[in-house]
């Protein structure tokens, strides 16, 4: 299996989790956040554990896909960034960003 970065996963999850199935939710929750194995989400489930691992393939495409169109954490990120850096050129850059909308 692919290598996954579970710490990106999670980020995406936390803001793209509500625009997935609630199948697709269940299994990603359970997996990254309950970290059960393939078989356990396959039986409470029900579905087969090659099913549980493309839901989970399926669902971070999604994901990643969701991220390159709309860049919310992307965007999040950045402002985070800008407020820790508490500069006045970094505020007047992320007055104008708010601005300018999420």
């Amino acid at each position: 299996m692919k290598s996954i970065d579970r710490s990106r996963v999670l980020t995406l999850l936390e803001a793209y989790e509500p625009l997935l199935t609630k199948r697709q939710a269940s299994i990603m929750d359970a997996y990254f956040r309950y970290d059960l194995s393939l078989s356990e989400i396959a039986e409470e489930e029900q579905v087969s554990r090659s099913g549980a691992l493309d839901a989970i393939h399926v669902s971070i495409g999604k994901l990643e896909d969701y991220e390159q169109k709309l860049g919310f954490v992307k965007k999040t990120k950045r402002y985070y960034e800008l407020v820790n850096e508490g500069s006045e050129g970094s505020l007047n850059t992320l007055r104008e960003m708010l601005r300018d909308g999420i």
